[in-house]
């Protein structure tokens, strides 16, 4: 019946107040009225002398203190005064707060001195030993004009607050009122012990709804149907055992369910925590360790031996494995040194044995024709595969549709209106054109028409495929062929697929007869190339050079941006073909130890590289070692020993022996490449850590949902983390060994050191020269 009061003050409803004030007997909303005072002091249990306490409420409400979390720095004088007398104190939450509540409020220390400080003066006894009653005592016991007004009105304020502190215990003490039951009963019994604590007197009394959470989820029902059946007045206060132990049941069963919610967070985050200090310990010795080299070749070995192992048992295995070698080491060409990758590293081995010019021409053109003859298989072999997919879903697609259409001609109604040439068009793929007579054969006899609109649906998915295989056939060749995709629709795809062959057999030979026929290609730019050949039995930098302009030729274009001719560089062999076929053959041993002393010599060349290019920025800006970074300095003095390192220190780059000067490149060139190495693994560990706590967020969130396939979600978590760790791990090794032989000297901006850098770089090649063996 008091409903009608639970809205805020500026939403109450005159006309709802009148009608519950004459439900308990007021005659109008004038509270000066005499008989409306009686009666609702009547309906309050209330007497004559209670009024004065009664009338500030309907004035101006209750003075009260709200205690919440935005008032945390007035919290402790809030606490402290929430026992005085008449004091009311609305709190979010007042379990486990630190301030003791004493019943009359706190007194304040201040008053408290000044009263000690006048009993002591116009008193016999010690006022610091006394008890609060004994000092109220002696305060009123004391018979002599004060000097000061201040004394006077520490001594009527302390008065005062005992009094109230009287009142409060004469009256009950503190009284709690919870407004619902907390999940947890130690709450509960922490606001319970607010009151009556030290000897005080306190009570408290709580609310509770069955619509609250706690009885909604754990025992309301019972506690409903309970309270049904004794037929108990929902106004009158439960003091029953029964509903006691039932309310404590429902907060059991929550303390319960959070404590396994908190105890399987820690296990979640055991697993986490497990792998954050794998992570970490990593990291922490990236940073700590001063040569990292031992690290990132395990790291390669361990990849590459996984890689190895797998190409080797698919038959596009071998393809794969060069493709990724050459993803990962390409060849090196730079200013300080050459370095060929693995698949020209193969080659320039089966090269070795030419002993003049025009042998190594031969044996270069015999290995290219072979490359051109095994990457011609390649193609016709993937066009038969790529024909026969095409051709597998065709037929799916044929069957679909036709399915679709016998469905679409069953459901025609002559009743119902159709708009035949859009749908008929939407199932067929291609646009349908009616006529009248058409129009009224669907509507008479759809089936008579599914034969000539089946072969619609034939040819139009016929030349979906037929434009799809000529567009990508042209752009793997880089020819504009003659077939037309309208031509082929009409085809059996049996005829369609010889044609194509045909064409792509007639390219291949084209291409075959421009590279190696009556005027080829390959043999004219080596025969332009005579000195380079001729350098190339002794030079290895000049053999790799050599057999890279064989793989890359020269046409005349057009831009069809600027609109005029340019010449373009086009590939025209790869000789991962030819040297596929071979490494297929060897066993995942031998093939794992060739490999990884590929990239080793790899690793060696482009530490060699990283030194020369120091080497050369010592020459080009005139410094000393001494300007050096500590640590290459330090490991300088190591390597040198500290007599030879002291001699040149302080020298002149060009005055240092070759030597020497080899061995001091050698030491600048690991310093390096370490610094590179340690940066590149940071930024692969952050990377990928920071993505992986992303994963595993989402699979905590969503792992919930294998308690429905009866699997327990924590043993699953701990699985599916494990394998995830372990993708981590491999996708760190791939992004180390991915990015750690691209790294290149920085080329020098300065253009007035161009000679200082020419005369470094002839210094160097001059040391640094690799001969064929």
């Amino acid at each position: 019946e008091l409903a009608a009061l639970n809205e805020p003050l500026d939403q109450l409803r005159m006309a709802e107040l009148r009608r519950l004030g004459r439900d308990y007997g007021l005659t109008s909303m004038d509270l000066t009225d005499e008989s409306n005072r009686a009666a609702l002091l009547e309906s309050l249990y209330l007497e004559d002398k209670d009024w004065s306490r009664l009338q500030p409420l309907f004035d101006g409400g209750v003075p009260h203190q709200v205690l919440n979390a935005r008032k945390h720095t007035e919290e402790s004088l809030i606490i402290a005064g929430a026992g005085a007398f008449g004091a009311v104190t609305i709190a979010t939450n007042m379990a486990g707060r630190g301030v003791d509540i004493k019943l009359g409020g706190e007194l304040n220390e201040a008053l408290l001195s000044k009263v000690n400080r006048v009993l002591a003066k116009y008193s016999q006894e010690d006022p610091y030993n006394m008890t609060m009653p004994e000092r109220l005592e002696a305060v009123k016991n004391l018979q002599v004009d004060l000097e000061e007004e201040e004394e006077q009105t520490a001594l009527d304020t302390f008065v005062r607050y005992m009094e109230d502190m009287a009142k409060v215990r004469e009256l009950g003490g503190l009284h709690v009122i919870g407004s619902e039951r907390h999940e947890a009963r130690r709450i509960d019994n922490q606001l319970r012990g607010r009151a009556g604590r030290q000897g005080d007197p306190g009570s408290s009394r709580f609310y509770l709804s069955l619509e609250d959470d706690l009885m909604r989820m754990f025992g309301g029902e019972q506690l409903e149907s309970m309270l049904s059946r004794f037929k108990i007045d929902e106004n009158m206060p439960i003091e029953m055992n029964m509903i006691n132990k039932l309310v404590e049941q429902a907060q059991t069963r929550v303390e319960g369910s959070n404590f396994d919610v908190r105890k399987h967070l820690l296990e979640y985050d055991d697993v986490l925590n497990t792998q954050r200090k794998r992570i970490y310990q990593e990291r922490d010795k990236i940073f700590t360790k001063e040569d990292l080299h031992d690290d990132v070749s395990e790291m390669l070995q361990t990849e590459l031996r996984n890689r190895v192992e797998t190409g080797l048992t698919d038959t596009e295995g071998p393809w794969k494995l060069l493709a990724f070698l050459e993803e990962i080491q390409p060849s090196i060409n730079t200013n300080f040194g050459n370095y060929p990758s693995f698949t020209f590293q193969t080659v320039m081995d089966k090269l070795a044995d030419a002993d003049s010019a025009e042998t190594l021409k031969n044996s270069i053109l015999k290995l290219a024709k072979q490359t051109v003859e095994v990457e011609n298989e390649h193609i016709q072999a993937g066009a038969v595969e790529l024909f026969d997919h095409q051709e597998q879903n065709l037929k799916t697609q044929i069957a679909s549709s036709e399915d679709t259409l016998d469905a679409y001609l069953e459901s025609l109604d002559p009743e119902e209106k159709h708009d035949y040439q859009s749908e008929l068009s939407a199932i067929l793929g291609s646009t349908v054109k009616l006529g009248p007579k058409e129009i009224q054969t669907l509507q008479e006899d759809p089936r008579s028409l599914k034969k000539p609109l089946t072969e619609i649906l034939h040819s139009s998915l016929t030349l979906n495929v037929a434009r799809r295989l000529l567009m990508t056939l042209e752009r793997r060749f880089g020819e504009k062929w003659s077939l037309k995709p309208a031509d082929l629709a009409n085809l059996p795809f049996s005829e369609l697929r010889a044609q194509l062959s045909e064409q792509i057999s007639s390219s291949l030979s084209r291409r075959t007869e421009r590279l190696f026929g009556e005027n080829p290609e390959v043999a004219r730019d080596l025969d332009s190339n005579q000195g380079l050949l001729e350098e190339a039995l002794e030079d290895d930098d000049a053999l790799l050079k050599l057999l890279q302009l064989t793989t890359q030729g020269k046409h005349i274009g057009f831009d069809e941006r600027t609109h005029k001719r340019e010449m373009r560089t086009h590939s025209r062999l790869n000789y991962v073909f030819v040297i596929a076929d071979e490494i297929g053959r060897q066993s995942a041993e031998v093939l794992s130890n060739r490999i990884l002393e590929h990239l080793h010599n790899a690793e060696q060349k482009l530490a060699e590289i990283f030194g020369a290019h120091e080497w050369s920025q010592l020459l080009l800006n005139e410094l000393k070692l001494s300007g050096l970074p500590e640590k290459t300095r330090s490991a300088l003095n190591a390597e040198l020993g500290d007599s030879v390192w002291q001699k040149v220190v302080d020298q002149s780059i060009p005055d240092i022996e070759d030597e020497l000067a080899e061995r001091i490149q050698n030491v600048m060139g690991n310093q390096t490449q370490n610094r590179i190495y340690r940066d590149l693994l940071l930024r692969t560990i952050t990377e990928s850590w920071v993505e992986y706590l992303t994963k595993m967020e989402a699979l905590r969130v969503s792992i919930s949902m294998e308690s429905y396939a009866q699997r327990d979600p924590l043993v699953q978590y701990k699985r599916q983390a494990s394998t995830m760790f372990s993708d981590l791990l491999s996708e760190v090794r791939q992004g180390v060994i991915s990015y750690m032989f691209r790294y290149r000297p920085v080329k020098p901006a300065e253009a007035e050191g161009e000679t200082t850098q020419n005369k470094a770089n002839a210094s160097i090649s001059k040391k640094k020269k690799r001969k064929r063996h």
